[in-house]
């Protein structure tokens, strides 16, 4: 039998995403709310509990079935904020159909979830991409003017894994590109020209 091994990071980063799924939620009730108090008489509140009561265990399920806590966010790249997008948009779909089995739907409409399922995704990616943002940042982005400057010949694929690996060392600098490819004057190529 395969035991499960709770790694301290992976329960900080659930417990991010269930703060940042009851955030996005609630923004969306007073998006909504704050246009139609005037007009309706029930009070949001409740309506906010109890769907927030059902949207966290399910979307948090969701979530650890699309494996989105066995990454580290120091490495977040394109997969894993396809891996979020994948996984908000099942969880909204669950989370719908199960406050629309339960009869709790009242008011909501396609609209609320539209705008919670985007916010939802951009708070969850977001932070993971200022996380590596501000990891490489301070691992790399210290060095500024040190180094051996150097020159890149080429444009291309090659010359992107290049560049990556000398960014990444305080023993080089990356001065300029050299290319004979017109196209590809005055062009930035990971942040280089």
């Amino acid at each position: 039998m395969k035991t499960v091994s709770i790694n301290e990071r992976a329960l900080l980063a659930f417990g991010h995403d269930v703060v940042m799924l009851a955030i996005s939620w609630v923004v969306t009730f007073l998006l909504f709310s704050l246009s139609l108090t005037a007009v309706s008489a029930v009070d949001p509140l409740p309506v906010i509990f109890l769907l927030l009561a059902v949207a966290i265990p399910v979307q948090a399920c969701v979530s650890i079935v699309f494996g989105m806590y066995q990454g580290l966010w120091r490495y977040a790249s394109l997969p894993d904020v396809q891996r979020i997008v994948a996984s908000v948009l099942a969880g909204t779909m669950a989370v719908g159909l199960t406050v629309w089995a339960g009869g709790w739907l009242g008011n909501l409409g396609f609209a609320q979830f539209f705008i919670q399922t985007l916010l939802l995704i951009a708070l969850m990616a977001g932070s993971r991409i200022a996380y590596r943002s501000l990891q490489e940042w301070r691992q790399y982005g210290k060095t500024g003017d040190m180094g051996t400057p150097v020159l890149v010949l080429g444009a291309g694929d090659a010359a992107v894994s290049l560049i990556k690996e000398l960014v990444r060392s305080s023993d080089w600098r990356v001065m300029g590109l050299l290319d004979d490819d017109t196209n590809k004057r005055d062009r930035l190529l990971h942040g280089e020209r």
